[in-house]
């Protein structure tokens, strides 16, 4: 089952892009005020990272974690491209 799970996210995933929107979440977005100035933070189920690149942006060391390898590589690519 985790192989037919990870064949469906991939396949989701195959086109994405550098520039394809991978927004945080609503309520991330809502409660910023909230975030410890520095630290870590983990995006579980990260899909293309929306929410990773914003608690990066925000100033934490973020790590993301996906079923799917062609995401992770997708954002690893963003991340070494805005140095994140």
């Amino acid at each position: 089952m985790q192989a037919d799970d990870q064949r469906k996210w991939n396949e989701k995933y195959r086109n994405a892009t550098l520039s394809t929107p991978a927004e945080p979440a609503w309520v991330l977005r809502q409660h910023t005020r909230l975030l410890p100035l520095q630290g870590k933070a983990l995006d579980m189920a990260a899909g293309l990272g929306g929410n990773a690149r914003y608690l990066a942006q925000c100033g934490l060391s973020a790590y993301a974690w996906d079923i799917s390898d062609t995401a992770m590589e997708h954002l690893a690519d963003y991340a070494r491209r805005f140095k994140l």
